[in-house]
């Protein structure tokens, strides 16, 4: 007995002792700069530390950067009086002149409270967003007053996030009338694309400049020249064409069109470079097994439900390819992302093609080419246009070649591993399907004869007498009512025709037996 209180009353004063120290420690230290990533400083862009939550009336902060050797104070003494009452101080204007990993900043409190010290969180001092812009205008002149169309690349260079990229444009004469939305990121090592409607008002040659401004770090631009010919006369140092056309005559161009069925998630299985892609989109790290299989499984769910249209022009000049893209599925998807293969023979290499597309970020898979394309969110009836551009004349039937596979981190309302919910109906080409009853898969329920819309089958067309449908998932039901009761009247039927047919037939008498004929010997007359 006097052992078990002996036991229990050294537990209270480890416990009263561990709870004292707890108590003691209980300062904390922040890092934070306006327009930085997560656990990440950029360099020689001054930030914030801030520290708070000590114990006591402390009236003495001391910050330290024994764990950040490039950092610095600027105007700021290390030492701070903390007011009565304060429960937090902070130095605004701390500095990074050198990139650097696992830095930390510490705090110290002190003077009227027991001696308290704490170190941030490990981070990182990177270079800020870098960006450089890729101007192709859609024409070299264009006529005074009239409009003409500028796709931009904008790619950012540096190691963290640029963020709220807005665009303008520099020239006489010119202003933007449509497209140049803001781009609200552009992760580092990747680029977005945007597509611009610019109009030139006054005649003239002038050097045009597309300029791309992040919040976070210094601007870029991309310049072009422009001609621009007053309304009724000749461009300067033109000739007019025949029939007094202006300029040159362009030549023929070939098109093509193409309705394509999306690849649901195989290359996610076998292609390296895109599942690497894929991970830096949801910035998750490398993806498991059963993370794969999940993305694979909506991959099939959301290709069901996208329809692309892929458009091809070609002329000796210039060949485009353009992907219009519709979403049709009843859930907004997160992170819906669109991978495209392009053949050599379009583009030896991703350095030769120019893309334009709004509304999303994309990156390159690899140069052969593949891309990436990502969409925040895409919601029912969303649409979507991307253009690739070479400068060269392509044949057509490369379209033919072209690869589509669409992926997404989440439907709206579901967990990761679900595709629908329970008893969701969706038409799935001009079947009508059903939520299977574990929500990662659809089965197919009804095939429907005229078609399938709004998750329910066309009815016949007016004055058409209807067709049988067969509901799979009724199908017992349908054996029960229909089925059995046909089979049976079947089998009547043929019992009543083999007994009719034995009463019609009589039966036939016995031939009768022919009786011994005697033959007696003639007499001889003699």
């Amino acid at each position: 007995m006097k052992r078990e209180c002996s036991f229990i009353a050294t537990s209270m004063a480890l416990f009263l002792l561990l709870s004292a120290l707890g108590g003691a420690d209980a300062l904390s230290v922040s890092v934070s700069q306006s327009g930085a990533d997560n656990y990440e400083i950029m360099k020689d862009s001054t930030f914030t530390v801030e520290a708070g939550g000590w114990s006591g009336d402390c009236s003495q902060a001391t910050i330290s950067f024994s764990g950040c050797s490039s950092c610095t104070l600027s105007g700021e003494s290390t030492q701070k009086t903390i007011s009565t009452g304060a429960t937090s101080v902070s130095w605004t204007t701390v500095g990074a002149t050198q990139t650097a990993t696992a830095q930390t900043i510490s705090v110290s409190v002190s003077s009227g409270c027991t001696l308290q010290q704490q170190a941030s969180e490990q981070f990182s001092i990177v270079l800020p967003p870098s960006l450089s812009v890729e101007a192709t205008p859609s024409a070299s002149s264009v006529n005074a007053g009239s409009s003409f169309t500028v796709n931009l690349n904008v790619h950012n260079s540096g190691e963290t996030t640029a963020r709220d990229v807005s665009m303008s444009v520099g020239g006489t004469g010119m202003s933007i009338s449509s497209g140049c939305s803001l781009i609200s990121t552009i992760d580092e090592g990747q680029s977005a694309a945007q597509s611009c409607t610019v109009t030139a008002s006054a005649a003239g040659t002038y050097t045009v400049t597309l300029t791309a401004s992040p919040s976070n770090s210094d601007p870029a631009s991309g310049s072009f020249p422009m001609t621009v010919n007053s309304v009724g006369g000749n461009p300067p140092g033109g000739t007019a064409g025949p029939a007094g056309a202006v300029g040159a005559v362009t030549s023929k161009k070939n098109t093509a069109e193409k309705k394509f069925s999306l690849v649901p998630g195989i290359g996610l299985r076998d292609n390296a470079k895109l599942r690497e892609a894929i991970e830096k989109v949801l910035a998750r790290g490398n993806l498991s097994e059963r993370a794969k299989e999940n993305l694979m499984r909506l991959s099939a769910s959301i290709a069901s439900d996208t329809e692309v249209t892929k458009y091809m022009e070609s002329s000796k000049t210039k060949s485009n390819i353009t992907l219009r893209i519709k979403y049709i599925g009843k859930r907004n998807v997160t992170n819906f992302m669109l991978y495209e293969k392009l053949p050599k023979a379009f583009a030896s290499s991703s350095d030769n093609a120019t893309v334009s597309v709004s509304g999303a970020t994309y990156g390159v898979v690899q140069k052969d080419p593949e891309y990436i394309f990502t969409f925040p969110q895409m919601a029912k009836d969303q649409t979507s246009v991307i253009t690739f551009s070479v400068g060269n004349e392509v044949n057509t039937t490369v379209l033919d070649q072209t690869v589509t596979e669409v992926y997404g981190e989440v439907y709206e309302g579901l967990t990761g591993e679900q595709v629908c919910g329970p008893g969701e109906k969706k038409c799935s080409g001009s079947d009508l399907a059903e939520c299977s009853a574990d929500q990662k898969s659809w089965n197919t329920v009804k095939a429907c004869t005229f078609g399938c819309e709004n998750a329910e089958c066309n009815p016949p067309p007016s004055g058409q007498p209807g067709a049988w449908e067969i509901d799979w998932s009724n199908m017992g039901g349908f054996l029960m009512t229909f089925g059995i009761p046909l089979v049976a009247i079947v089998i009547v039927i043929i019992l009543a025709a083999v007994v009719l047919r034995r009463r019609k037939k009589k039966p036939s008498l016995p031939r009768p037996v022919p009786s011994e004929v005697k033959v007696v010997p003639e007499k001889d007359s003699s």
